[in-house]
């Protein structure tokens, strides 16, 4: 978030995505936002995300609905 790492929350519910914005005070509405990929020199990959939500790659991916756009490159 604006080039930071925030941490992600546990999903409250399969089509949405929480994250702890405590300590990017600057953060608003409309700001974009890295679950997976590469952005600068900042890496987040599947198994990191997994292992913050406490599941698998796997796991991931079926908690990730399929109406959430995926940018494949």
């Amino acid at each position: 978030m604006r080039g930071q790492r925030a941490p992600l929350l546990p999903p409250a519910h399969l089509e949405h995505v929480r994250i702890d914005l405590t300590e990017v005070p600057d953060a608003k509405f409309g700001d974009q936002v890295l679950l997976l990929g590469e952005q600068r020199h900042h890496s987040i990959t599947q198994d990191e995300v997994a292992a913050q939500w406490g599941t698998d790659v796997v796991g991931l991916y079926v908690q990730l609905r399929d109406h959430i756009p995926r940018i494949y490159v």
